[in-house]
């Protein structure tokens, strides 16, 4: 059996985690809906669970180590999101993502991790 190109395991696990991120949010939503604080912080708490985030020009979400690892960049100027997957002596391979799971992903960065952006916005570059 041929080994499953880098390419097509980003693809994959890229949309694997947008499907879950849209979930989480989704639950988000409906929690803020009833009120139901105590739910929408373990939502958030969720969400927010990354190993590493480092701002530039950029924010750099350190989703998963290892082999494999996963990471989102999201480009403050532009206000894009990438997804990107790596695996053991493999590069980062960006994830081939439609517009609406772009979209998706851009939303979850802008909402889960607005602090950063704030912080960006307020100083200069």
């Amino acid at each position: 059996m041929a080994e499953e190109s880098i390419q097509r395991r980003s693809t994959r696990s890229g949309k694997r985690f947008v499907k879950s991120v849209l979930a989480d949010m989704k639950a988000l939503n409906k929690a803020e809906e009833k009120s139901n604080w105590e739910k929408v912080d373990d939502i958030r708490e969720s969400l927010e669970d990354c190993l590493d985030v480092r701002v530039t020009k950029k924010l750099d979400i350190l989703i998963s180590t290892g082999g494999p690892a996963s990471k989102i960049v999201y480009d403050i100027e532009t206000e894009e999101a990438e997804y990107y997957f790596q695996d053991w002596f493999k590069p980062w391979t960006k994830a081939n993502l439609n517009y609406k799971e772009q979209e998706a992903l851009k939303e979850y960065v802008q909402s889960t991790f607005s602090y950063y952006l704030e912080e960006c916005e307020s100083s200069a570059w």
